[in-house]
């Protein structure tokens, strides 16, 4: 589960005003609904906690660093659900695929994960909105790249429950 939810995942949960247009973010994709959110996820050395007030990923990016060791980039999520728990009064944002970085060089250490939203497409960190933290770090799983695989295997419980 992520460390901390930026306040923009909280806005557009509640409707969604930001940068002074209406947008939309749509988590999972059905037959009645729209083409789900472009959200990716980054690896972050230096520390990233406590940044929940940053609203674009250039700003997030201004306090932190973004890993940098060979075979790095950037991964979409890909396969997200939304489960709706009605015994526990929440719901759980989920992303069952794994995602692995294959022979992934070394850098400063990661000590989080940034999961975030692209609104346009475009991948421009000046317009990508911060979603969820994982802080490494904290939890005692802070790593660096070897030249071997990292793979990112998501909580049983998703990303982030919302009750």
């Amino acid at each position: 589960m992520a460390d901390f939810a930026f306040n923009t995942l909280k806005g557009a949960l509640g409707g969604g005003l930001y940068g002074g247009a209406t947008r939309t973010l749509v988590w999972h994709s059905s037959a009645s609904n729209a083409t789900p959110s472009t959200l990716k996820v980054c690896l972050v050395k230096g520390d990233g906690a406590g940044r929940q007030d940053d609203d674009t990923v250039s700003v997030f990016f201004a306090a932190a660093a973004e890993y940098a060791g060979t075979n790095y980039a950037r991964k979409t999520l890909t396969a997200r659900t939304v489960t709706v728990d009605d015994g526990n009064d929440r719901s759980e944002l989920d992303d069952t695929a794994d995602i692995t970085w294959t022979a992934l060089g070394p850098d400063t250490i990661c000590n989080g994960i940034l999961v975030y939203w692209d609104p346009n497409g475009s991948d421009s960190d000046s317009t990508n909105v911060p979603l969820l933290y994982f802080d490494l770090n904290a939890n005692g799983i802070s790593f660096n790249g070897n030249g071997g695989d990292i793979t990112l295997q998501w909580n049983a419980d998703g990303l982030v429950t919302i009750s």
